[in-house]
């Protein structure tokens, strides 16, 4: 019922203050909070506003003062395309009713001087997280002229529980609507298996992304293109998502942010079967288009060692060609990339980089004629 907001600084790492973006005070703030506030509810809707809002401090973490049996409040805050951003959870300022209040001042409209290093750059495209509501297709209202979703589901005993198995999804708004058939994914209200993402690209596209869990890890990304005072379906792009587990604070899935700068992963079988990742943008008819030749292997046959001698070609550290070689049997590969069509490269034990160029790419792949399941022990197939 509640969520905590950290900003960091990309480049240093640094976690980020308000005072590191914008100088200003508590008096500065607060009025220009309340603004808002009343923007979104009426007065009465709050329990005593202005003395609820003197609780907040810049820069100051939420404390319990053992000697005044008060709490002083830290700001939850955060930077978007369109300023920033101060969340307040239920029963924080307003009963649980009026639920969570999250508003947004602009950036033109801070009381104070911004830091021109955290400003966004203009033109510029964003991704950001959408909340368009969902209804089944037996409740769906025509007469309802907001953008929604339409699920079309089979309901069982177990529907409430567990999700609805969905079959379609339809984008609709009044007398516009387009559909993704024959989807196959899990609706629950209560538990995120559908993600929805607003795509704005820099000349001004808009679309609605939505990534859907289908089978064995699979996700279908549902484009919807809304541009022109239209809905039509862009298309489906099938991938799986892209874990991160670098940073021990945080490990899930990659969230897109920027449509310059999307990653998807697909999976390959050359070397065993492997998921590898590469960068996407979104491209003149708004589906995710890989810019990318080589992807990084981020899952696969990490035990493959080798039966027999084999000739590799030999990179430096920048993977480039640097000439044919035999490396021996017994030799561990660990696959770290590829172009999942042609090639896939390794480390060995002791840090050299090969590249293991293919002779037929359809299953079983194989290496100067021969099997691969030959030449390597310890390769993982899934699927």
């Amino acid at each position: 019922y509640g969520r905590s907001v950290y900003t960091y600084d990309v480049n240093s790492g640094k976690k980020l203050s308000i005072s590191d973006l914008v100088k200003l005070t508590e008096d500065d703030l607060v009025p220009v909070l309340k603004e808002k506030l009343l923007a979104q509810n009426d007065e009465d809707d709050y329990d005593d506003l202005d003395e609820n809002l003197k609780k907040y401090k810049l820069d100051s973490e939420t404390v319990f003062d053992e000697e005044d049996q008060e709490l002083t409040y830290g700001f939850n805050w955060y930077l978007d395309h369109d300023g920033m951003h101060f969340y307040f959870g239920p029963y924080e300022l307003a009963s649980y009713a009026v639920g969570a209040v999250d508003v947004v001042i602009a950036y033109d409209e801070l009381p104070g001087t911004m830091n021109d290093e955290y400003l966004p750059d203009e033109n510029t495209g964003y991704i950001v997280n959408s909340d368009i509501t969902m209804v089944g297709k037996e409740w769906d209202d025509e007469s309802n002229t907001e953008l929604h979703f339409v699920y079309d589901a089979e309901e069982s005993e177990d529907s409430y529980d567990y999700g609805y198995d969905c079959t379609a999804l339809t984008l609709k708004k009044g007398d516009k609507s387009a559909t993704a058939e024959d989807e196959y994914f899990t609706y629950n209200y209560d538990k995120n298996y559908l993600k929805q993402y607003k795509v704005v690209t820099a000349d001004g596209r808009e679309y609605i992304y939505v990534n859907a869990l289908t089978y064995n890890d699979y996700t279908d990304v549902m484009v919807f293109d809304i541009n022109n005072d239209d809905i039509k379906l862009a298309g489906v792009f099938t991938c799986h998502l892209v874990y991160d587990s670098t940073d021990s604070e945080y490990s899930g899935e990659f969230i897109p942010t920027d449509p310059e700068n999307m990653y998807f992963a697909q999976v390959g079988d050359l070397f065993g079967t492997y998921t590898c990742y590469g960068r996407y943008v979104v491209g003149k008819d708004g589906m995710p288009e890989s810019v990318d030749s080589v992807y990084k292997i981020s899952w696969g046959s990490e035990e493959a060692k080798s039966l027999k001698s084999i000739k590799v070609t030999m990179l430096d550290d920048e993977y480039n060609e640097q000439g044919e070689e035999t490396v021996d049997a017994g030799e561990h590969f660990l696959p770290i990339r590829t172009d999942n069509s042609s090639f896939v490269d390794c480390r060995l034990d002791d840090g050299r980089l090969v590249r293991l160029k293919f002779s037929q790419t359809d299953y079983p792949s194989q290496i100067d004629g021969v099997n691969v399941e030959d030449l390597f022990e310890g390769l993982v197939y899934a699927g």
